[in-house]
């Protein structure tokens, strides 16, 4: 099953319009406490690790979505695809 998502396109509208129906989505079925909102700008790759690794708190799933794409190499996506835990989705 797939946990990486990457939102991406000339499409604004549509854009926000498709992870406003994620969110929505993922409240209804799992509830807003394993809803995470990371600004990527902002973000260390330590910080984003610690944060997709981590298993829902009472919940089957947590979702965790990237604003913005955070600066990282080749080696950091890995150990962020390598480390993301099961029961995670990641959307940026």
């Amino acid at each position: 099953m797939a946990q990486l998502f990457l939102f991406t396109g000339e499409n604004a509208y549509a854009l926000l319009d498709e992870k406003r129906r994620w969110i929505h989505g993922f409240i209804q079925k799992y509830g807003q406490d394993n809803l995470v909102r990371l600004d990527g700008q902002k973000l260390t790759v330590r910080t984003l690790l610690d944060e997709v690794s981590v298993l829902p708190f009472l919940t089957e799933k947590r979702l965790v979505i990237v604003d913005g794409l955070p600066k990282c190499t080749k080696e950091e996506v890995d150990a962020l695809v390598q480390n993301i835990h099961p029961q995670v989705v990641v959307l940026f």
